[in-house]
């Protein structure tokens, strides 16, 4: 079942296996969603409060060649990765192994990981495949070794940003972008946005907020000001947060 994603509803209570391909496919019927699947996003800070952003490789059936958090992916459909207490130790264990699948860093424990959001969004990427997740949204601060080697079929490049340089790399990045559509680069995305459709959703409603907490906080007692969002469902396809 590694290659299985979890079937959830809007509360998020589990409905079973789903395969990734046919979790992310488009409905054929007009204005049905794809199938809702659990994910998580890892964003990694190191203790200069500086955010590890990834760029997707190419390859990758949705949002190729944007850039993201740290880690983006979805547990596995198994025991040890469904698993929900203590804190969500199951997305935890996921977060984890798919950090040194996909960016060789192995540095990380699930202590060191915290469950801060969990967001519900629908995002069409092309005309075959889409995203339809309830999205851990995971924290962690530490220090890793910089030799990590990033796994190619995953990722196209890393950039550590820091808050003041955010903003203006991903300006500078969809300049870039936009200059490669003068030119007749073909994309097959249906929008033209430099980043993820969830990571621009965390950008505009809550990124720049928790960043700011994490420069204040320090040490161990980096989370103790964030709010226990976890609890609460926020719904961005309907716009409403939904309470368990």
């Amino acid at each position: 079942m590694q290659d299985m994603m979890t079937l959830v509803n809007e509360q998020d209570q589990v409905l079973g296996p789903i395969s990734k391909l046919q979790g992310h496919l488009l409905p054929k019927k007009e204005g049905e969603k794809s199938e809702l699947h659990r994910a998580f996003s890892l964003l990694l800070f190191n203790s200069k409060n500086e955010l590890l952003l990834q760029q997707r490789a190419m390859k990758k059936i949705t949002f190729p060649g944007r850039w993201t958090n740290t880690c983006c992916s979805h547990n596995a459909h198994v025991p040890n990765e469904l698993e929900e207490e203590p804190h969500y130790i199951g997305m935890r264990r996921a977060a984890i192994r798919r950090t040194q699948f996909e960016l060789g860093i192995h540095d990380l424990q699930t202590d060191d990981l915290r469950v801060v959001s969990r967001i519900l969004y629908y995002a069409e990427s092309c005309d075959r495949f889409a995203e339809h997740e309830l999205d851990y949204i995971i924290f962690a601060k530490k220090d890793i070794s910089l030799d990590f080697q990033y796994n190619r079929d995953e990722i196209d490049a890393v950039r550590w940003v820091s808050y003041l340089e955010f903003e203006d790399f991903l300006r500078e990045e969809q300049a870039k972008a936009d200059a490669q559509r003068v030119k007749g680069v073909k994309n097959r995305e249906r929008d033209q946005s430099v980043i993820t459709p969830w990571f621009e959703l965390l950008k505009r409603k809550k990124l720049m907020k928790w960043w700011g907490e994490l420069i204040k906080g320090s040490g161990g007692q980096v989370f103790e000001s964030f709010p226990r969002e976890a609890e609460q469902i926020e719904n961005f396809t309907s716009k409403q947060k939904i309470t368990l």
